[in-house]
């Protein structure tokens, strides 16, 4: 299958929608559920630093939390803002969480989440996230399949 869209447009569509709606609209695994902060009042709210929750069973027993930044490209997110997802993720006496941008993140914020024991703390930046929308057809839609035939040799060999 061909894809004409670019990662660029998906980004840019990202900025007009919730980062953590699309988390919540992309079908989790079976027995899991997500639901994102996206108003002032919401249990979520009063987490510092989260923006939304994957419970992973029906219970919510175990669960993830969802840092999203909708950052310009140019704008990277550094170390200092991941150390403080990790403090309200461990706040939260959480084991996982996931830190979406837009955009992308430095070094120092890539070697600091790489270090972590505890929490577990997955860094998807701009270029990932298209990848994954893309791959599991969240916020876009198929336009246009084609199928390239050739010819079978062993067929005609006989």
């Amino acid at each position: 299958m061909v894809r004409a869209i670019s990662k660029l447009s998906i980004l840019r569509a990202i900025v007009g929608a919730s980062v953590t709606d699309s988390i919540s609209s992309t079908g989790c695994p079976r027995n899991s559920s997500a639901r994102a902060n996206s108003r002032s009042g919401s249990p979520i709210n009063e987490l510092t630093g989260v923006d939304g929750v994957i419970n992973q069973d029906k219970l919510g027993l175990d669960q993830i939390y969802v840092q999203a930044k909708r950052y310009k490209e140019d704008s990277p997110i550094s170390g200092n803002v991941v150390q403080a997802f990790v403090g309200a993720v461990h706040g939260k006496g959480a084991s996982r969480g996931i830190f979406i941008t837009t955009s992308r993140f430095t070094a120092d914020a890539r070697k600091f989440a790489a270090g972590l024991s505890q929490p577990r703390i997955i860094l998807v930046d701009g270029n990932q996230l298209a990848d994954l929308m893309l791959e599991h057809e969240i916020r876009v839609t198929v336009d246009k399949t084609y199928k390239v035939y050739k010819i079978d040799e062993n067929f005609f060999e006989s």
